[in-house]
């Protein structure tokens, strides 16, 4: 198959992955890697998602530092460490591990994987019609790029846009949360004295969020900005919680109300940049006009956040906005409603199932739908839990998968399996299974599920 002929009107393939976040990227591996043709539609010019926007990723280790996540995933992130682009899994006292990244490797990484397998790839491409038949089955979707409308024919569709569009479109049932999580815009301070940061902090410890004893158990006994410093010293990189405490006297003083409370900050890998986690807009992104009025608020949110960093506080004073991402960093939309609907019990307790193609340990972590996150929730597992295939497997259509942040769980059950190792695992079950039912020629309902997990567990993945 060949996507470069401008001519092309028409495609025929194996497995059409929509979508090139970390579960789309790693869904289309996984197919072409388990010798099916594969191709990746993507919105953006490169693949990776909000990895490629710099956010490190949360939750590859369980609470006792065992890594839950491998697989391709780990691939990707032997690859990262290789350039110098990851220092590898760092315990964090918050989310259990955090994954820093250099997002311009990401992409490079994600692209030359990719094209070892032969993947093919449609970037800048937006489906716009998803045509089903009378049998439950989607056929077709049509893409628009450059080359103008292209119709891409498939046995197996996996829906990784995170919105469900796909599979939405088809008539694929779903749910929709009346207030949904909101979303932050991603953004990084270059000129940034870290050592004068992470002095203040080690002078203001009551600026940290979870200075408590509770919490010297994931930092081996250290206060956490010891621990933080150390990380910092050891690996060139961090992320912290900080400055409640300041953003009140701010909003005392110039009337200005966070909308978070507080600030999210993450030391960059091979950079002095700052990467901020700390926007928040409310928004409905299935929602194209809302969507577009939260991005604007977002930047102009940023602004303000930014002028708090430089005035207030010790290391920023000569910071600038050295980057930003490309779009807003959506916690929440559409959720299908699959086989099966994990929820937060199920998370909780760290339940385990007969069909489990990966797990998830990021604790249930549930952001506030209300102004300066004093509704937020984060609360860890007993122990990580088994995604099931079934929440993959949507109602109604026969060869469609769903993999990422819209499959089916109830909104509580997202706060963990959205985080982008569990995205990354489901995508590897995802993209196996379709080539599992390509060549069986079944529906993707009908995979022995032990067979599967037998095939992720010979690749490297944990199930």
């Amino acid at each position: 198959m060949s996507t470069r002929r401008k001519n092309i009107r028409k495609v025929d393939t194996d497995v059409i992955v929509v979508g090139g976040g970390t579960a789309g990227l790693v869904a289309g591996l996984a197919a072409a890697q388990n010798g099916v043709d594969a191709i990746i539609i993507e919105k953006h010019g490169f693949l990776g998602g909000m990895a490629a926007s710099g956010l490190a990723w949360a939750a590859f280790l369980d609470e006792n530092g065992n890594q839950v996540v491998k697989g391709i995933p780990q691939q990707i992130i032997d690859r990262l460490m290789q350039l110098g682009g990851s220092p590898g899994h760092l315990v964090h006292y918050l989310v259990l591990s955090r994954t820093p990244v250099n997002k311009e490797l990401v992409k490079i990484v994600a692209s030359r994987m990719a094209q070892e397998v032969g993947l093919h790839l449609l970037l800048h491409s937006l489906v716009v019609e998803t045509k089903t038949s009378q049998n439950g089955r989607i056929e077709e979707v049509i893409v628009h790029n450059s080359s103008g409308k292209q119709s891409i024919r498939g046995k197996i569709f996996i829906d990784a846009t995170g919105d469900a569009e796909v599979a939405a479109a088809a008539g694929v049932p779903y749910e929709k949360s009346k207030s949904l999580m909101p979303p932050s815009l991603l953004f990084e301070l270059g000129n940034v004295n870290v050592d004068k940061l992470l002095d203040y902090l080690e002078n203001h410890p009551e600026e940290l969020e979870a200075e408590t004893e509770t919490y010297k158990t994931y930092t081996h006994g250290y206060k956490v900005v010891d621990y933080v410093k150390r990380s910092y010293r050891k690996f060139g990189c961090f992320t912290v919680s900080a400055f409640r405490n300041l953003i009140k006297r701010v909003e005392r003083e110039t009337k200005y109300v966070h909308p978070k409370g507080y600030l999210v900050l993450e030391k960059i890998p091979i950079s002095d940049h700052i990467l901020d986690v700390s926007t928040r807009v409310f928004v409905d992104a299935t929602d194209a006009e809302d969507l577009a009025r939260a991005e604007i608020e977002a930047h102009e949110q940023m602004l303000r956040v930014v002028d708090i960093y430089t005035k207030y506080i010790p290391g920023f004073e000569e910071a600038y906005i050295a980057s930003v991402a490309p779009e807003l960093a959506i916690r929440e939309t559409r959720r299908i409603i699959g086989e099966y609907i994990l929820n937060e019990s199920d998370v909780l307790n760290g339940r385990e199932f007969d069909d489990g193609i990966g797990k998830a340990s990021h604790p249930l972590d549930v952001h506030a739908v209300t102004a300066n996150g004093k509704d937020d929730r984060l609360e860890r597992l007993k122990k990580p839990v088994d995604i099931p295939y079934r929440c993959l497997i949507p109602k109604k259509m026969d060869n469609i998968l769903v993999a990422g942040r819209c499959v089916s769980v109830t909104r509580e059950a997202l706060g963990t399996v959205r985080a982008m190792p569990a995205c990354m695992a489901m995508g590897q079950a995802a993209g196996m299974a379709a080539a599992l039912a390509v060549k069986k020629g079944i529906s993707p309902k009908k995979i022995n599920t032990e067979d599967l997990r037998k095939l992720l567990r010979e690749q490297g993945a944990i199930v």
